[in-house]
């Protein structure tokens, strides 16, 4: 079938979609060991310590909870991509095919989450002061690549199939358990909707709230395969060619999924600063804060799923040092209450010039 090249090519590992859930997924283990990054007897820069220690006690509480939802979730996604795979080669069918390539995106996304997630929240070292969060958004980049790289693939073996239509071959016709397979797929990623969302809401987790639309994304996406694997079955030859569209609509989707995900991770690499909004919000909480006469600088950007801010606040040159540390730690209070535990502000203390 005109698929088999495609997916003999690509059997051996390119797990291409890593990072289509990656940075929904990866945000619903939020278990943060960061908080043991600096002593509390440095006030001036207390700030990494308190937020990061709050995160690492929210992460725990819920971590057992949501790693039970996201394993089975792992092994319901990866009987659906072997079910997928398996009837879509033997049944003649390239969408589907193409829609248990789909169904590896969860999988591979879980098995980040289970197996690898540790690595992206270790604490901070000597050779990395501020954690491995960017092991995230480097695994996004790397991986939401190769997901481009194989949805065209994928498109290609589609337009190869197109081709030999329209010089008069006739396509294979796929068999009637390419339909049931279908169904039961998205009757079984609606359900996985219902308990993710139960689950997160439950545990307080918006990503896992979140990565439960994704089920019901995937669900409606299947229509795409169920048009084309019932229309070839039942309505006869002339109908088959619906197959192989079907399969590059699939890569089309997967192809702007990939898209949407690269160009986030590449900013986050390139250090690129907070929005607006954020800023704005962080200018705001340390202007209003009591002995804070200025702001000298407040710089920004992300690292893996932490904001982290750098500010140098400007104070009366009567301030002692205590009372310049207890300024700081109220800085970092304030931004602490207003962007939650996942935050790493770095706040400096200057004194203001004399008028």
């Amino acid at each position: 079938m005109p698929g088999f090249s495609f997916l003999c090519l690509i059997r051996g590992g390119l797990n291409w979609e890593f990072i289509l859930n990656l940075v929904h997924a990866l945000h619903v283990t939020k278990v943060n060991i960061l908080g043991r990054m600096i002593g509390k007897s440095d006030k001036i820069h207390h700030a990494h310590d308190h937020g990061a220690a709050v995160a690492d006690v929210v992460g725990h509480a819920n971590a057992r909870k949501i790693r039970k939802v996201v394993g089975i979730g792992c092994v319901v996604n990866a009987i659906l991509m072997a079910m997928k795979m398996a009837t879509g080669y033997f049944g003649h069918s390239d969408a589907l095919v193409a829609d248990g390539f789909h169904s590896l995106n969860d999988f591979a996304a879980d098995l980040i989450m289970l197996g690898f997630v540790g690595i992206s929240f270790r604490g901070p070292d000597n050779r990395y002061s501020y954690g491995y969060g960017k092991f995230e958004t480097f695994s996004t980049f790397l991986m939401s690549s190769f997901l481009m790289i194989v949805s065209l693939m994928i498109g290609y073996e589609g337009i190869g199939s197109l081709a030999d239509y329209a010089r008069g071959e006739q396509l294979e016709q796929p068999n009637i358990w390419t339909v049931i397979v279908v169904l039961f797929a998205m009757a079984t990623k609606e359900g996985l909707y219902h308990f993710y969302s139960a689950a997160g809401k439950k545990v307080g987790s918006k990503a896992l709230v979140a990565n439960a639309w994704h089920h019901r994304s995937d669900a409606l996406a299947s229509v795409a395969t169920l048009i084309g694997v019932s229309f070839s079955q039942l309505f006869g030859p002339a109908f088959r060619v619906l197959d192989p569209i079907a399969s590059i609509l699939i890569a089309a989707f997967i192809l702007v999924a990939a898209c949407r995900m690269l160009a986030p991770a590449f900013c986050e690499l390139m250090e690129r600063s907070l929005p607006e909004a954020d800023r704005k919000k962080a200018r705001e909480c340390v202007e209003n804060t009591p002995g804070v006469e200025s702001i000298a600088h407040l710089r920004s950007r992300r690292n893996g799923h932490y904001k982290v801010f750098d500010i140098a606040v400007r104070v009366s040159p009567d301030v002692s040092v205590k009372n310049g540390a207890d300024i700081a730690l109220a800085v970092e209070e304030s931004l602490t209450d207003q962007f939650g535990p996942y935050i790493l502000p770095t706040v400096s203390v200057i004194p203001s010039k004399d008028k």
